[in-house]
């Protein structure tokens, strides 16, 4: 794991463990800006891997995009997305287990046939 990859993981846990209702613009902004410092690097592994999921999972919400105010900050951050998408190869297996192990106890499917 690079440094920039640790550094971003450290940011990551820091507003994962407080109040992500109280993650400023500044804080998601730098967020954005670690992460594409930690992208840089071409390949991935699995740990490295964990901590991009992470933060694909954490900056897909409201919380997090809702500070990203204008719009270059938007398209920064897909650009980012996109990228990680390709280095860590998430799949929509990925996508759907995070949502199940969010979601465990809802119903996510649901047979409507008579």
């Amino acid at each position: 794991m690079t440094k920039d990859l640790e550094k971003l993981n450290t940011i990551l846990i820091d507003w994962f463990e407080s109040d992500k209702i109280k993650l400023t613009e500044k804080k998601a902004i730098t967020l954005l800006e670690q992460a594409e410092l930690a992208i840089q690097k071409k390949t991935s592994t699995q740990k490295d891997n964990k901590v991009w999921h992470t933060l694909l999972d954490y900056t897909s919400k409201p919380a997090y995009l809702t500070k990203l105010v204008d719009t270059e900050l938007r398209n920064r951050w897909a650009e980012v997305v996109f990228k990680i998408i390709q280095v860590s190869q998430y799949s929509l297996k990925d996508l759907f287990d995070q949502r199940v192990k969010e979601k465990q106890y809802d119903i996510l499917f649901q047979d409507m046939s008579g």
